[in-house]
């Protein structure tokens, strides 16, 4: 656990806050409901960006998160961009045979600066998601209690935007 908070405090020194556009001012308390846009592709373009992902030696779901990333950007300006992204939880080889609800929230942060390709956006995007994945026994309110970043009640204290694909096909 030690290597996992290790990478976890290397990897998110320095974070900011994404600054999202909004239509009026940030409340100072969040709302206890969230909001969730789906989006559903077709699939001829899925197709498409699958093949995109292989051709680049990512899967379907860095080359999306990479283009979430690249909108996140667009919308703030900001090039330095950290997503949460839920995985299973289920490493842990006791985990695996329990019946429950083990999500847990890893912190994508990927550098968006230069003017990258999509291909080396989808690489960016390709590293943090698997450098993510090698360390995420590391549980999420650990992470933040470790880590001590500023609070507040309106905002997540490492990431203001979260990516979920769900596979239907």
């Amino acid at each position: 656990m030690r290597d996992a908070l290790e990478h976890w405090r290397t990897r998110l020194q320095g974070l900011q806050t994404l600054q999202l556009p909004t239509d009026r001012p940030h409340p100072p308390e969040a709302p206890s409901a969230g909001r969730t846009l789906a989006l559903r592709l077709g699939a001829e373009l899925t197709a498409a960006v699958k093949a995109f992902a292989r051709q680049h030696d990512a899967t379907l779901f860095m080359a999306l998160l990479s283009a979430f990333q690249a909108l996140l950007m667009r919308y703030t300006g900001q090039d330095d961009v950290a997503v949460g992204v839920p995985v299973a939880g289920r490493e842990n080889p006791r985990m695996r045979e329990g019946v429950g609800f083990f999500v847990n929230m890893l912190v994508l942060r990927v550098d968006l600066g230069g003017t990258p390709s999509c291909a080396e956006l989808v690489r960016r995007s390709r590293k943090a998601t698997l450098e993510a994945l090698a360390h995420q026994d590391m549980p999420f309110d650990r992470l933040v209690s470790e880590l001590g970043p500023a609070r507040g009640a309106s905002r997540n204290p490492l990431y203001q935007g979260a990516f979920a694909l769900e596979n239907f096909g």
